[in-house]
């Protein structure tokens, strides 16, 4: 999805590498990708899915009321899964249902996909 803003078009995929480098200016605490783990974390106001369309696995956190609202994951709740895995891996990331783009996870190192305003989202 792209839209024109004056002279600057801006995509989902932009704003997510944009916010990428402001992550470290947000309030919340940043967790270390673990190997052979993903953590999938709702953006704010949606529900964040991640497939891997190479195994047809799909990974939703669960949407229930976050029992600590104030607390440092800022009223977000997010899965851990085991998957395992060895090499690069495409991934395909929704916001409630509807496609907003796709990263690479590698089962060695592990990831952490996070929603973010717009829809959008970014993995680390």
């Amino acid at each position: 999805m792209a839209r024109k803003l004056g002279r600057t078009l801006v995509t989902s995929g932009v704003a997510a590498a944009l916010a990428m480098g402001l992550a470290g200016v947000s309030a919340g605490v940043a967790q270390a990708a673990t190997p052979g783990k993903i953590t999938v974390c709702h953006g704010p106001g949606f529900v964040l899915t991640v497939k891997f369309p190479e195994r047809g696995l799909s990974i939703t956190p669960p949407v229930v009321p976050d029992p600590n609202p104030g607390g440092d994951n800022g009223g977000v709740i997010c899965t851990n899964s085991q998957v395992g895995g060895d090499r690069n891996e495409r991934i395909d990331v929704y916001a409630d249902g509807k496609f907003i783009g796709s990263a690479i996870y590698n089962g060695l190192r592990g990831a952490e996909v996070r929603g973010i305003a717009g829809p959008g989202f970014v993995v680390s």
